[in-house]
């Protein structure tokens, strides 16, 4: 290689001797022909259906704290759905008394047999002692049409503003947003539910 060629570099070499090689356009020609072809012949849909299914299992267990749910509720629960065949990720979301959790599938798996599997693991696996108050799970799955496009987090400056009273807002602006031609399904998520607190009279 030359004095000059090596001051190039390789890449600079290659592109000096592509530039002054006629065979080059050739070598153009030939990919622009191949690609056309390639475009041509590969298969295209208008409306391409993909198989990408989700799973959701809701949980509620009233009277624990959102770490206890976390710990002692949606920790086991994402052990026992990540054993299950197919199962790419699996995420939980846990609040006051409850805890969602959402099982991502490879893609390709189709809705039913996702639906199946979940609900095997879930009959097979998910008990928990009696003390903890677990009601019976709600699972439901979702596919690409049900992935939200659009999310709104309500929050609040002011200290003394409430989870509560958050979701209370979140309700109304959903019930507005319903209304909105082209809407599909708007669900408000975090919202703490109202509780009543009773206190008995030791004396009585």
């Amino acid at each position: 290689m030359s004095d000059t060629a090596s001051k190039l570099g390789l890449s600079g070499w290659i592109a000096q001797s592509s530039q002054n090689n006629p065979i080059t356009p050739l070598l153009a020609l030939i990919m622009i022909v191949l690609g056309s072809i390639a475009l041509w012949i590969t298969p295209k849909e208008e409306d391409p259906q993909i198989d990408v299914t989700m799973v959701d299992i809701r949980l509620a267990a009233p009277g624990l704290s959102s770490t206890e749910i976390a710990q002692q509720i949606a920790s086991p629960a994402e052990r026992w759905l990540s054993q299950i065949a197919g199962v790419k990720h699996v995420y939980s979301v846990s609040n006051t008394g409850q805890t969602l959790l959402t099982v991502q599938y490879q893609v390709g798996i189709p809705r039913q047999e996702a639906l199946v599997k979940t609900w095997n693991q879930v009959l097979a696996e998910f008990h928990w002692p009696a003390r903890y108050g677990v009601q019976p799970a709600q699972v439901k799955a979702r596919g690409i049409d049900d992935v939200p496009i659009l999310a709104l987090t309500l929050w609040s400056q002011d200290p003394t503003v409430t989870q509560t009273q958050l979701g209370q807002i979140g309700t109304t602006l959903a019930a507005l947003l319903q209304r909105e031609s082209g809407t599909r399904a708007i669900e408000v998520i975090g919202a703490a539910p109202p509780v009543i607190k009773i206190t008995l009279d030791s004396a009585q």
